[in-house]
């Protein structure tokens, strides 16, 4: 993955929590030049002395942050942290019974309400005049076609 993305691997768990609270930082500072400073373990931010564009109003107070996760612990850590998730090829099954579980154990754990996460889901589309063709290109092996 660093040689790819030159992005270190160790923790991504952790880095990206750091990441997502740097990033409502920075927006925050955007909106009204005040934000407290954060120093982690992988990121840092400290609110500059001066913002050259000034504080402006902003068409959201808060950045939305939506992850692209799959593994069950960033799984958790959207729920927990985001406003919303994007999966990818995700079956009806694998949604109910793996993606929102996670989710909602992240959301727990923060003591935030599941339904305020948005679930965002690729889907692919097979039209056809036939429907029993076109129910035969999306079946996806679990007996659930979309």
């Amino acid at each position: 993955m660093r040689a790819f993305h030159n992005f270190a691997t160790k923790q991504p768990v952790a880095r990206m929590r750091e990441y997502i609270d740097v990033l409502r930082r920075s927006w925050e500072f955007l909106g009204d030049n005040s934000s407290t400073p954060f120093e982690g373990e992988h990121f840092w931010f400290r609110p500059p002395k001066l913002n050259p564009w000034g504080a402006r109003h902003l068409a959201r107070p808060e950045i939305p942050i939506y992850l692209a996760a799959m593994g069950p612990q960033m799984l958790r850590l959207c729920g927990g942290h985001a406003d919303g998730w994007i999966g990818y090829f995700v079956t009806p099954k694998m949604l109910e019974t793996f993606i929102r579980p996670n989710l909602a154990a992240g959301a727990a754990r923060v003591g935030r309400d599941e339904s305020r996460i948005e679930v965002c889901v690729e889907m692919v589309c097979s039209i056809s005049a036939d429907r029993e063709l076109a129910v035969l290109t999306t079946d996806v092996g679990d007996g659930v076609a979309w």
